[in-house]
């Protein structure tokens, strides 16, 4: 299956507040070629070029490369930077919540493709109407996302939603519970998670529902080292299968098994 993440000439601003400025990115599963020397009708990579990010002064955005393996299929990008320079609001240009949630003066173009099929996120062309799993987005704060009284219908509720094949999610499900083990608990609340709890359970839903892009905003807060090694392990399996994944941290935990380091 073929997924791109197509972005050109992407700039924002909020109020009086240019927070970033031109950014031209392409992000594909099957990726052949390194970021230097990129032919011009090559549609497996990942290109920023002429990114700014304007903070109170413009300031670039500087990109660490790394060779890219020739039977790779999907893609990690980490994003870092300093409080308030914009990781955040690029994942929610990515997502649509900028701007059609979140007041901002937006242009440029945001163009995810899967298969052939097209999906204009900005302009807004009513993306989710085309394909409703295009993505799926754990925020900072879990609070803020978790619907359900208890584990088990947070978990499975947007892969029934979504009506994804039983076998499948028993599958996926099974393994989760295995590397999660609190959330065998029936019958247990999701407000007597912990932080990190509430996150890994929101990651596993997420997995549930298997969308083409994940968006992991400083997701490592609040996890311990031992289930961060998981959730990695989690992460390059779901790239195996073509799957294009966002990461922002301050931290250095995923970059060893990122494809590119982004730093804003």
């Amino acid at each position: 299956m073929m997924r791109e993440l197509s972005i050109k000439n992407l700039s924002l601003k909020i109020g009086q507040k240019s927070i970033f400025t031109d950014i031209n990115l392409i992000c594909s599963s099957n990726n052949v070629v390194s970021y230097q020397d990129l032919p011009t009708n090559s549609c497996h990579n990942l290109n920023i070029d002429n990114a700014q990010l304007a903070q109170y002064t413009p300031h670039s955005i500087s990109e660490l490369t790394r060779n890219i393996s020739k039977d790779r299929n999907g893609f990690i990008v980490v994003i870092k930077g300093k409080n308030g320079s914009g990781k955040t609001c690029l994942l929610q240009c990515i997502s649509g919540m900028i701007p059609r949630h979140i007041k901002g003066e937006l242009s440029g173009t945001i163009l995810f493709t899967r298969d052939g099929t097209e999906v204009m996120i900005y302009p807004y062309k009513d993306p989710l109407k085309v394909h409703p799993n295009f993505f799926s987005f754990l925020m900072q704060e879990p609070n803020k996302q978790i619907c359900f009284p208890y584990i088990e219908e947070e978990l499975l509720f947007g892969a029934e939603n979504l009506q994804r094949n039983f076998s499948d999610v028993k599958l996926e499900y099974e393994m989760l519970l295995d590397c999660f083990p609190f959330l065998k608990s029936k019958g247990k609340e999701t407000s007597s998670l912990s932080f990190g709890q509430k996150k890994m359970l929101l990651f596993s839903a997420m997995v549930l529902k298997d969308p083409d892009i994940f968006l992991l905003d400083e997701f490592g807060v609040g996890i311990s080292e031992d289930f961060k090694k998981i959730i990695k392990n989690i992460l390059l399996r779901l790239k195996s299968k073509g799957k294009i994944i966002f990461i922002t941290e301050h931290e250095s935990f995923f970059d060893e098994d990122t494809d590119r380091i982004l730093y804003l």
